[in-house]
Order: C-alpha cells, then sequence, then structure tokens
C-alpha cells in the first residue's frame, strides 16, 4: 500500500514538472 502512494506522489511530480515545462515552451513560442 505504501508502495503504490509512493508511485501516485512521484506520478503526480512528473505530471506537474512535465506542464510547467509544457507552459514555458508554449511560452517561448507565443
Amino acid at each position: 500500500m505504501q508502495e503504490n502512494s509512493g508511485n501516485e506522489m512521484i506520478k503526480i511530480l512528473f505530471v506537474c514538472i512535465h506542464n510547467s515545462a509544457r507552459s514555458q515552451m508554449a511560452e517561448a513560442f507565443i
């Protein structure tokens, strides 16, 4: 159970980093 929650946290962090990077790329294009 604990291992699963850890994976969820990593997944959420990865999504946040991915979204922020994509936002910066979008700003650069604009």
